[in-house]
């Protein structure tokens, strides 16, 4: 038996020993060369293997050193540890996978080779110092670790939990550094309840799932720090996500910023929620809280309070807040798709507004296409405009508005409650200045009431208007004006009138016309009396003296006499004009206007109906008969002159309503050179 045993020992012992001594004979190296070999055959791309470690006991162990995989990825180490092995079934369960070093270009040149495994499960794996660029995106300085790593099971997709660190992960709209996140992996889908990340020198913290293949990000309690966003810097690459949505983020000290646009939203503090994004359309959701500035170029407005909610169809907003020295309160709902803004409440208190060149015609861009004002309040308001197109200047100026809208660029009443009251200390236009102003209007869809405009002019002039304006036939429009002393050179500018006056002028003029056959219908009167005026750049007196020396009348066409008139200025005592209207016909009562040395009158009239002239216009001696008349008939746009002399006492029915210059010449003012001998004066002469 003691034998028996001891050669049992001895045998064991001699097994141990050839064991032992086999395994020592096994070298791993030997074997690099020809699974680099045989794997680059499978792949079209060489492989190497620098250092090749196998512990072929149990737990067996595998450790790859400098690995590559042409130039698209390298390992400085790989470690494998088996934990079971059912080569009947071909699943293979790993204990440990660990890639050291790992730096992938994306995507690779060639597909891996398939595992001939039916499943592969990693209990536990680290990747670290991990770096992979691709077109989309560059990571740098990852490390991971992986537990429960399902890399292969039948009808599964990849699965493990996963805990990862990313000290700089670029894309082309964002840049995170010290990303770190502890979530699960399915797939392609990363489900984490949080994850921590610095952007836009700033921090940002959220519960997030990202479906790579259905490129979505849902966010759920985002918070975000100190964010710093300027938008040049997202550049102009398309996002490579289709759909963002959060259920609500908190934002503190977060800016917004664009140096291209000049535009900027500063120390933004608030909630954001139900926030919904998708590839093609607008985005949705609520937004409130406070904003330290906002601004674009000049325009810039502080301390904003209030909320926003948002949607492809409709913007509403409820904001209040301060900017040039006053405040604002206002309420409002926009239609970007149809481009329509209805003002339901806008308040602006004590504001001092300066306007830039250039404002006006960026409002009319930039304006929509229909805009509806519920109730428009400014109180103390001074406004300064630079542009040149509208060249305004307003103090001490109050606005009440309510139930008006703009639709393109015609008025309209919303419904029969609208008005419009203003008043103002000072207004001025181009050079045109009018104080302690008034103004009182009111609107309903058919019927436009002007109650009062006034105000105080220059040189103790004074302006009153008043009347209304319909759309239908009845009632009737009507206006009712009366000015005095008006500055005829700087309401000339403001009308673009092609004259160029100068003076003091009263104006009344009483209107009534049915709409829409005014030129049929117009009735009323009007009344001009111009002290001193003066014609820029048109001269009459020396123009006159040369027909009146003349033994024939002037010959000259509507053009013709408009040149003849250049080269000179004409200075008046007085010019008045009083007409009747009647049917549309205009039938003057009152014409006339001297000159330095000639008295002019006008009679006659004109018909807008049938758009023609009936005016005659009399050059008139000191006994107040026409020596020489000039008589425009035909087309209102094209009329037809003729010229005569007329002699002795033949025309003096002239309703003038103003005096012979005392400059002017004795009867008769028509002198022309004596006949030769022998010859009869010309026709037409006064002598």
């Amino acid at each position: 038996m003691n034998a028996w045993l001891r050669a049992l020992l001895y045998f064991l012992a001699f097994l141990l020993l050839f064991v032992w001594m086999g395994l020592g004979l096994f070298d791993a190296q030997r074997a690099k060369d020809p699974i680099a070999n045989w794997l680059s055959r499978q792949t079209g791309e060489p492989v190497a293997i620098g250092k090749l470690v196998f512990n072929p006991l149990h737990p067996y162990t595998l450790l790859a050193e400098q690995v590559s995989y042409g130039e698209a990825v390298k390992f400085d180490k790989v470690y494998i540890e088996v934990d079971s092995i059912d080569w009947l079934s071909r699943d293979v369960r790993l204990a440990h996978l660990d890639l050291i070093k790992p730096s992938i270009r994306w995507p690779l040149p060639n597909q891996l080779p398939s595992l001939p495994l039916r499943s592969l499960i990693v209990q536990d794996s680290k990747i670290d110092g991990l770096n992979l660029i691709s077109d989309e995106l560059k990571l740098q300085g990852a490390s991971a670790t992986l537990s429960n790593w399902q890399l292969l099971s039948p009808g599964q997709p990849v699965l493990a939990d996963l805990s990862l660190n990313i000290n700089r992960l670029e894309t082309p709209k964002l840049t995170l550094t010290r990303l770190a996140l502890a979530g699960k992996l399915q797939g392609q889908v990363v489900t984490t309840d949080r994850l921590v990340t610095q952007l836009f020198d700033g921090v940002a913290e959220a519960a997030v799932v990202l479906d790579w293949p259905a490129r979505s990000l849902r966010l759920q309690d985002l918070k975000a720090r100190g964010l710093r966003i300027e938008l040049a810097d997202l550049g102009d690459q398309p996002w490579p996500l289709r759909r963002v949505s959060l259920d609500r983020g908190d934002f503190q000290h977060v800016s917004l910023n664009s140096l291209t646009d000049e535009f900027s939203l500063n120390d933004f503090n608030g909630e954001l929620s139900q926030f919904e994004w998708q590839a093609g359309t607008s985005p949705s959701g609520q937004l409130l809280g406070s904003l330290g500035d906002a601004g674009r170029g000049l325009f810039q407005l502080e301390n904003i309070e209030g909320q926003l909610s948002f949607s492809g169809q409709q913007i509403n907003a409820t904001l209040k807040g301060e900017g040039y020295d006053g405040s604002f309160d206002t309420m409002f709902s926009l239609d970007p798709e149809r481009q329509q803004l209805r003002l339901r409440q806008l308040t602006l208190t004590g504001m001092d507004i300066s306007l830039p060149q250039g404002w006006w015609q960026a409002w009319q861009t930039a304006r929509p296409t229909r805009l509806e004002i519920s109730q428009l309040h400014f109180d103390r308001l001074r406004v300064l405009s630079f542009d040149d197109a509208l060249p305004l200047s307003l103090s001490g100026w109050n606005l009440n508005l309510e139930q008006l809208a703009l639709d393109g660029r015609h008025p309209l009443a919303l419904n029969e409650q609208g008005l419009l009251n203003s008043d103002w200390i000072e207004l001025a236009w181009d050079g045109l200045s009018a104080r302690n102003g008034q103004l009182a209007l009111s609107a309903t869809p058919g019927l436009w009431q002007l109650s009062k405009l006034s105000s105080q002019l220059p040189d103790e002039g004074s302006l009153t208007v008043s009347g209304q304006w319909s759309t239908q036939a009845q009632p009737t429009s009507s206006l009712t004006l009366k000015a005095v002393q008006l500055d005829l050179e700087q309401w000339g500018k403001l009308l673009h009138s092609p004259l160029s006056f100068a003076g003091k002028a009263d104006l009344d003029l009483n209107l009534q016309v049915s709409l829409p056959d005014w030129r049929t219908s117009l009735n009323g009167t009007l009344s001009l009396d111009a002290r001193d005026p003066f014609w820029d750049k048109v001269k009459l007196d020396p123009l006159l003296d040369e027909w009146l020396a003349q033994a024939a009348p002037p010959g000259l066409s509507q053009d013709a006499l408009w040149q003849a008139m250049q080269g000179g200025d004409t200075p008046f005592y007085q010019g008045v004009l009083a007409a009747n209207i009647q049917g549309g016909k205009l039938q003057l009562t009152r014409g006339g206007a001297s000159t330095i040395t000639h008295l002019l009158a006008l009679s006659g009239g004109l018909d807008l109906g049938s758009e023609r002239w009936q005016l005659d216009v009399g050059v008139l001696n000191r006994e107040g008969c026409a020596e020489l008349i000039g008589q425009w008939r035909g087309p209102l746009a094209a009329p037809e002159l003729a010229w005569q002399f007329s002699a002795g006492k033949a025309s003096c029915d002239w309703q003038a309503g103003v005096s012979y210059p005392a400059q002017g010449r004795d009867t008769p003012i028509h002198r022309p050179p004596a006949p030769s001998p022998g010859k009869p004066a010309a026709a037409g002469s006064s002598d």
